[in-house]
């Protein structure tokens, strides 16, 4: 993340709120992709924090239909998605 604002002011949001209100939040930015990284501690600790949050049903396997994937090349364990609008 570039600064402590645009943690606060989007990815908590996104990663914490449910997933309609997280594409509110994504729609309310010119962001073409969302990424996305399971064994990102931090993600654990949104998931501890929000169970029904987007962070905790992307840990589970829950992606939402507004979020398309990326193939990436290689083996990694970030994931990509397209921002459908």
């Amino acid at each position: 993340y570039i600064s402590v604002t645009g943690v606060q002011t989007c990815a908590l949001p996104i990663y914490l709120g449910s997933p309609d209100e997280a594409r509110k939040v994504v729609l309310s930015t010119e962001a073409s992709y969302l990424l996305f990284c399971p064994s990102l501690g931090e993600l654990g600790r949104y998931t501890h924090l929000a169970p029904n949050g987007l962070a905790a049903q992307m840990m589970n396997g829950k992606v939402p239909a507004w979020l398309k994937p990326v193939r990436l090349r290689g083996e990694t364990a970030i994931r990509v998605y397209r921002i459908v609008r």
